[in-house]
């Protein structure tokens, strides 16, 4: 074998595992972006959840006013009947 040949092997070798460490670090590159997703979308689930209750709280609260609106006009009959 010459050196020409030794040398092209050589390239051929390294660019080989080029290509396979290229490959490895591109799955370790996609397994982490699936995991920090996985999170994010985690806390999204969990910041809707007290969207939604924060949704309904207010809509109770705005019930709760109107009935103590009323009751207050009722008290005012009923103090002017008197």
């Amino acid at each position: 074998m010459g050196a020409e040949m030794i040398t092209a092997v050589a390239a051929f070798v390294a660019a080989i595992a080029s290509i396979i460490s290229a490959i490895m670090l591109n799955r370790k590159t996609v397994a982490l972006l699936e995991y920090r997703m996985e999170r994010v979308e985690k806390k999204l689930d969990s910041h809707n959840g007290y969207a939604k209750m924060f949704t309904e709280t207010s809509k109770q609260i705005a019930e709760i006013q109107k009935d103590v609106a009323v009751i207050k006009t009722r008290l005012e009959y009923i103090e002017e009947d008197k």
